[in-house]
């Protein structure tokens, strides 16, 4: 695990349950990162995804370590909301670029 993943999480680790979760910026403030999110959300994801960390981010709470089942819950279903949105997203691209490849074909 990298040091700037560590210092993630012993700052997440701190903050157990969704009544105590913290905004990422709040994240980046404790491990002093500066600019975008993106180093922090990935650092989150990497310690859940390749160190089995069971940290929960929710809109409504923040980042947070789960401490029950409906915490659990309440974080999946947050996240298939959001992969069925960006499926649908995707399926309208694709739709809105075949209409548009074929309104030029149709003019060209």
């Amino acid at each position: 695990m990298s040091p700037f993943d560590e210092a993630v999480l012993t700052v997440v680790q701190s903050h157990v349950g969704k009544h105590s979760g913290l905004a990422v910026r709040e994240i980046m403030s404790e491990v002093d990162q500066k600019g975008d999110s993106y180093s922090v959300r990935s650092s989150i994801k990497r310690l859940i995804e390749r160190h089995g960390v069971p940290i929960g981010a929710h809109p409504d709470f923040g980042v947070f370590m789960l401490s029950n089942e409906s915490e659990l819950d309440l974080v999946v279903k947050n996240l298939e909301a959001r992969s069925k949105s960006i499926t649908t997203r995707v399926d309208r691209l694709k739709e809105a670029f075949r209409v548009a490849v074929d309104a030029t074909a149709i003019s060209g």
